[in-house]
């Protein structure tokens, strides 16, 4: 049920940022018995599934470290910070320990997303404590993921990764299908 709820949502977001509706892309129209004319519903679902699929990208993660425990992924966060002179960038998140959950604000300026996970998108060097899901492409998966990279290559994942080692032994560079499409 979650899934379909996701998908739903996922179609309307795809379908909101298209700047096109049915009355102006010159699509099939159907007249309902009262003599309205409004725009006939998707064609195929396979269709709808194609393009959501296109709004997904791969890119290659660094992870300094993964886990269930906010607390410790902070503090090695900051550790590794000091130490490799890397910058911290939470997207103007915290942690919120009522939800268990990395949210924005609740009086942030994006409505949408306020009180809520807003995930990360876009490649460069930062420390940041991420919803482990949305990286790890493993449905299911719980926790954290401490990550120090988004990137457009394997070799520059990699080598984060390496540089990571000195101050987090269990770093590695993964690659992860993130959603590059409109968020509203």
């Amino acid at each position: 049920m979650r899934k379909q709820a996701i998908l739903l949502l996922i179609m309307i977001g795809l379908y909101s940022c298209s700047g096109q509706n049915a009355a102006s892309d010159g699509g099939d129209r159907t007249t309902a018995p009262s003599g309205d004319t409004h725009a006939a519903t998707p064609r195929d679902t396979a269709e709808v599934a194609g393009s959501i699929e296109e709004e997904y990208a791969t890119y290659y993660i660094a992870f300094a470290d993964t886990g269930k425990d906010y607390y410790a992924l902070n503090r090695q966060m900051y550790a590794i910070a000091r130490a490799l002179s890397l910058k911290i960038d939470t997207l103007e998140r915290h942690y919120d320990a009522r939800k268990n959950r990395v949210v924005l604000a609740a009086d942030a300026e994006d409505e949408i997303y306020r009180g809520e996970y807003y995930p990360r998108r876009g490649t460069g060097d930062f420390l940041s404590i991420e919803d482990l899901p949305s990286f790890s492409g493993k449905e299911g998966s719980k926790g954290w993921a401490l990550i120090a990279g988004i990137y457009e290559t394997r070799a520059a994942a990699d080598s984060m990764a390496a540089t990571l080692r000195a101050q987090a032994p269990r770093a590695y560079a993964a690659p992860a299908s993130l959603y590059m499409g409109c968020m509203h």
